[in-house]
C-alpha cells in the first residue's frame, strides 16, 4: 500500500519497545508505528496508527512517512477498493455470473457499504426444484453430493445467510472479517451425515476454521473437494 516506503517489522505488542528497537537498529527517530485494527497492544502511543496495512504478527515502524500521509494513503486505498468492487459488480451484471460468484461479489459490496448488490438467482432445492427462502435454510437436510465433491445448488446463498446471522464474526476469535475470509463450518461434519441446516453451521474465519478432512471408512474413499 505504501509504495517505496521501507518498514521495520518488530515482533512485539509494546509500541514503546518497537520504537526503542527501531532507534537502536536503524538510528533514526520513528514517525509511525502501524498495526492492524484488531491487533492487541500493551499501551496506546501518539505514533501508533491502526491501519489495514499492518501485519498480524509485527508492528511496522518507519521514519519515512508521516501520520498525515498514512491517513491520506489509507483513504485513497479505500476509494480504489470501492472502484474495483464496482467493476466486479458491472462484470457480474453484464455477464450473468453464476450464483456463487454473484453472492461473493454481493458480500464484498455490502462490506464496503456499496448499496448496489448484483442480481442473484434464487437458490433451488435439489430435490423438489422449488425456490428456497431464508426460513428454509433452517430446515435443510443432508446433501448426498458432499461425498463426491459436489456443492449443493443452494450453498452460496446459505453461506451468505449464515454470515449475516453471525454478523460476519468468527465464532472462535470473535473478529469481524470480509466474506472472502470466512467459511461456513458444519458442527456435525457433513462426512458423518451432518445436515446443511443453518442450525448446524457456524461462521469461522480462514485462520480459525477447523480442519475439515473427510472422515470415511477405510474401504470407502471417494474423491472429495473441500469447500471453503
Amino acid at each position: 500500500m505504501y509504495y517505496g516506503i521501507r518498514f521495520k517489522g518488530i515482533h512485539t505488542h509494546d509500541p514503546e519497545y518497537a520504537i526503542q528497537k527501531y532507534r537502536e537498529q536503524i538510528g533514526y527517530e520513528p514517525t509511525v508505528v502501524i498495526v492492524r485494527p484488531d491487533y492487541p497492544v500493551r499501551s496506546e502511543h501518539p505514533l501508533l496508527v491502526r491501519s489495514i496495512a499492518g501485519t498480524a504478527v509485527y508492528m511496522l515502524v518507519t521514519h519515512k512517512i508521516t501520520m498525515a500521509e498514512v491517513r491520506a494513503t489509507e483513504a485513497e486505498w479505500r476509494e480504489n477498493q470501492k472502484k474495483i468492487l464496482m467493476k466486479d459488480y458491472e462484470f457480474t451484471h453484464n455477464h450473468n455470473m453464476d450464483h456463487q460468484e454473484a453472492v461473493r461479489v454481493a458480500l464484498e459490496l455490502e462490506q464496503q457499504g456499496i448499496k448496489k448488490p448484483p442480481p442473484i438467482k434464487p437458490p433451488i432445492c435439489p430435490h423438489c426444484n422449488r425456490g428456497l427462502t431464508e426460513p428454509d435454510f433452517e430446515n435443510l437436510t443432508w446433501w448426498w453430493g458432499w461425498g463426491e465433491g459436489i456443492e449443493p445448488p443452494y450453498w452460496g446463498a446459505l453461506r451468505l445467510y449464515v454470515f449475516k446471522r453471525d454478523d460476519y464474526k468468527c465464532w472462535d476469535c470473535g473478529q469481524l472479517y470480509g466474506a472472502h475470509q470466512l467459511n461456513a463450518h458444519h458442527i456435525t461434519p457433513k462426512e458423518e451425515g451432518g445436515a446443511d441446516s443453518a442450525k448446524n453451521l457456524r461462521t469461522f474465519c480462514i485462520y480459525c476454521h477447523p480442519d475439515l478432512k473427510p472422515i470415511y471408512p477405510d474401504d470407502e474413499q471417494p474423491v472429495f473437494i473441500p469447500v471453503t
